[in-house]
């Protein structure tokens, strides 16, 4: 039996500290620059470290170096909590064996021990029986539960750590008659080395209320009875799961959904109205809370405190649900297809064919709109087919998806894991995942000279790699544009119509543009370049259709593209219209890109309609939410504002930065410029604008014709 002493916890460490006694210069310190000492004690230690790609403070754990066989299933069942994103269980991000050290990196949790909290530590042990309970539900069990291993934080949430390397065991089970754990919290079954299951942590969990209260007889009394059926030495007469526990308590005082909903059986409508969501979202809240509660089949009140307890939902003042888009996939990965796979590896199924699965899975996933579960079950892929012949085709699978994604904190998690494998980091894709970083924050120059071609790629890399070049070449002048086109075409062996869609796009020819979109079936593209050919209804069609396909994926920023599109053009076609600023605060909430656009066309359809004051409320929040982002549209929103009396600059710089647009953009800013009093743009009004008969259809906010009867309305 070990009798180890507990890792003593240190709550404050002396961030001065930069170097650890013991810790080898090897593979660890070349991915983490490591600080203060966290705890240690027994056989292992906890270290606070930064992680060298992100920023991000981490904890690791160093303990003697494990057996193969033990680090491999190790592997495995980490993984399998990876995978599944349960909340309250700190999340992995690395591992390995460094030297005579064996660690584990996972995220810095902040917070106190179990039972540090004060009278408040009841509704934290709810919160610890649910997670117990998810965790259980998975095939996990921890049997090291201790309030070292419980931290929580101020709001009550608890986070399991120290799932089993600290003792060099194995997750949820081990060899006949292997013993390890913490005495004080040890089930006398574990004690003496005999089969385990969930009762052995719900013993160890009436320990700890044990030992918080002072005594049993401290307790509540509906709490006193479970926390001494749980704590039973022998585990036939314990509660069966925790669960149980949570159904025999069910002493939450929280709102009821019937005090909303009226009595139930409630549909998957009514339950939307069970949550705190914006007029017109793109998160789509609601919609997808409501759609989970009923998947789950079981009681919907219950369900929705075990979402509070676990911190990932919250009550609003109203009685309504809080939730967050993060919070919804973890949910749903807790209790979707990832579990099956879970499941499969833990019954023996060959890596392999699991790793396999989860590449297929991962693909569905985004194709569905659940981005985060993707990554997340990529991740645990990786940790799964670390040292096998699978190992690369997760990372390129992880790579693409994250560039894919046009996010970059995805490219950051594809960049970690690769540094991480096996082979300690893999330098073509390393290099690529770089490019196409640099590629999406704009850095378009160093994006090209990092995918530049050093080696000979798979056909599906180096089609990759074209499209990042191709991405950053946006921002670059039209002929380099297309020279890069030209390479890909010539290295690919086949003309996409996507690619040459955009460059013609640049180029001004919108009719071939939309005809190349649709073909490849880029319908935003199609619905932009229909727009500008002034092809209204065939913009419609288009922009509608991305509409449809971008909610189903749940795309919110393409969305949010894809519905300025359609209000653009109804705009454009002079319907008559009312402004609707949630469009904004719904836009608000994907970006402030997304939120400037929606705010410059709500801006000008105010305007139109006769609300100045909200006309120029919108066009500045247009313009100071698009500077740097989008600047021509940034300058149609000051032209705005200066047209209704609310100049957001000198009338002269705005027209000084007019200078360097396109000639329609410009006549645009510079007859608004007039229209508010400025009279010094005249004489370039006149020179840009083109002999008439002139075009009565509107641009982006007014039309050519517009801009030539000011010029004789306001001499």
């Amino acid at each position: 039996m070990s009798d180890r002493a507990d890792i003593t916890w240190v709550p404050e460490p002396d961030p001065s500290q930069s170097a650890v006694p013991g810790v080898p210069e090897g593979l660890l310190r070349r991915r983490y620059r490591l600080g203060g000492m966290l705890g240690r004690g027994g056989s292992g230690m906890v270290v606070r470290a930064t992680d060298e790609l992100t920023g991000d403070a981490v904890a690791v754990k160093f303990v003697p170096a494990l057996h193969p066989a033990a680090r491999r299933q190790l592997q495995r069942e980490l993984a399998a909590l990876l995978a599944l994103r349960l909340p309250g269980v700190v999340r992995l991000r690395d591992e390995g064996v460094d030297g005579p050290l064996s660690f584990l990196v996972t995220d810095l949790v902040d917070g106190a021990p179990f039972g540090a909290h004060g009278p408040d530590w009841l509704a934290s042990a709810l919160a610890l029986l649910d997670v117990v309970a998810r965790v259980h539900l998975a095939g996990v069990l921890h049997l090291d539960l201790k309030p070292a291993n419980v931290l929580v934080d101020a709001g009550g949430r608890p986070t399991l750590l120290d799932f089993g390397l600290a003792r060099g065991r194995l997750v949820g089970g081990g060899a006949p008659g292997f013993i390890a754990g913490t005495p004080r919290y040890m089930a006398p079954e574990q004690r003496r080395g005999d089969p385990c299951d969930e009762r052995t942590d719900l013993y160890a969990i009436a320990c700890m209320i044990t030992e918080a209260a002072g005594s049993v007889d401290a307790l509540p009394p509906v709490w006193a009875a479970q926390v001494r059926r749980m704590g039973a030495p022998d585990p036939r007469d314990r509660t069966a799961s925790a669960l149980d526990v949570l159904a025999a308590l069910d002493v939450d005082p929280l709102p009821q959904p019937a005090r909303i909903l009226g009595p139930p059986p409630w549909s998957e409508e009514q339950l939307r109205e069970l949550f705190v969501d914006l007029p017109r979202s793109l998160l789509h809240l609601a919609e997808d809370a409501a759609a989970l509660l009923v998947r789950s089949g079981g009681d919907v009140d219950a369900e929705l405190r075990r979402w509070i307890r676990s911190g990932l939902a919250s009550w609003s003042a109203d009685g309504r649900v809080l939730v967050t888009r993060s919070a919804l996939e973890r949910i749903a990965a807790s209790e979707g297809p990832e579990a099956k796979l879970v499941a499969s590896l833990e019954g023996g199924a060959p890596v392999e064919e699991v790793v396999r699965e989860a590449l297929a899975l991962a693909r569905e996933l985004v194709g569905a709109g659940a981005a985060e579960r993707a990554a997340g079950l990529l991740e645990a892929a990786a940790l799964w087919a670390r040292g096998t012949a699978e190992e690369r085709a997760v990372l390129e699978e992880q790579s693409i998806i994250g560039w894919e994604l046009q996010n970059t904190a995805a490219v950051d998690r594809a960049l970690h894991a690769v540094k991480c494998s096996s082979a300690g980091g893999d330098s073509t894709l390393e290099t690529l995942l770089r490019g196409g970083r640099a590629a999406l924050v704009g850095s378009a120059q160093h994006a090209v000279e990092l995918l530049q071609p050093v080696e000979p790629l798979p056909p599906r890399l180096e089609r990759w790699r074209h499209a990042m070049m191709l991405k950053a070449a946006h921002r670059l002048d039209l002929s380099t544009h297309a020279r890069l086109l030209d390479e890909a075409k010539q290295a690919l062996g086949s003309d996409e119509p996507k690619w040459t869609a955009l460059l013609r796009y640049r180029q001004g020819d919108w009719t071939r543009a939309g005809e190349l979109a649709e073909r490849a079936g880029y319908v935003q593209l199609a619905a932009a370049a229909w727009l500008e050919a002034g092809e209204l209804a065939r913009a419609r069609t288009s922009a509608l259709h991305a509409v449809q396909v971008e909610r189903q994926t749940r795309r919110a920023v393409a969305e949010a593209e894809a519905r300025w599109v359609v209000r653009t053009i109804d705009y454009r076609s002079a319907a008559a219209l009312s402004p609707e600023p949630e469009r904004v605060a719904a836009a608000e909430a994907v970006g402030p890109g997304a939120a400037g656009l929606a705010a410059l066309v709500e801006g000008a359809i105010a305007w139109r309609a006769g609300d100045g004051a909200l006309g120029s409320s919108l066009a500045a929040r247009a313009a100071a939410a698009l500077e740097g982002i989008n600047p021509p549209a940034a300058l149609l929103a000051a032209g705005l504002c200066a047209a209704l009396g609310s100049p957001l600059e000198p009338f002269e710089a705005t027209s000084r930065r007019a200078a360097a647009l396109a000639d329609e953009l410009a006549i645009q800013v510079l007859a608004l410029l007039h229209r508010g009093g400025w009279r010094g743009a005249r004489e370039r009004l006149l020179r840009l604008l083109p002999e008439p008969p002139l075009d009565e259809r509107r641009l982006d906010v007014i039309s050519l014709a517009e801009a030539r009867r000011w010029l004789d309305q306001f001499p």
